[in-house]
């Protein structure tokens, strides 16, 4: 019980300190952060399994506990008056609900792609870059 109080403890002190570096901020003229993540919400991505490059396993949004994404530093958005194209860093956090020490963890990157219709951004697609999922223990946590 206090290994899975530690890992729940750590998994909220990380997703606090990703919210106050900036998580979501994307500035005025893209697709609202919340907008995002609202539609992330009603979707699924295929990941890569740890380090495996042919093991993948699907991933569905909704069924996080916590999730943060920000702007990729190294690609650039490319915005125009009808399209948007975002390439974001994203880390989500899914805390297993049945007593069990397993914590599935999501992170890298995605390249969103929106349109504009009739004054309002709809999410076209998702395209992963390199993102992974694995499955985090309290014993593997705690060891850090």
């Amino acid at each position: 019980m206090k290994k899975k109080m530690t890992l729940t403890f750590g998994l909220l002190m990380l997703g606090g300190l990703l919210m106050l570096g900036g998580c979501g901020l994307l500035g005025d003229k893209s697709v609202p952060k919340e907008q995002i993540n609202a539609d992330l919400a009603r979707e699924k991505i295929n990941a890569r399994l740890g380090s495996d490059p042919e093991e993948k396993r699907e991933w569905e949004f909704k069924d996080d506990s916590y999730r943060c994404f920000a702007p990729n530093d190294k690609s650039e958005s490319k915005i125009t008056e009808s399209t948007a194209d975002i390439p974001i860093n994203i880390s989500a956090i899914r805390l297993d609900k049945s007593g069990s020490e397993d914590t599935s963890v999501l992170f890298g990157e995605i390249l969103l792609h929106y349109k504009k219709d009739n004054g309002k951004w709809t999410l076209q697609s998702l395209e992963p870059k390199d993102i992974r999922t694995n499955e985090i223990t309290g014993d593997a946590f705690s060891k850090v």
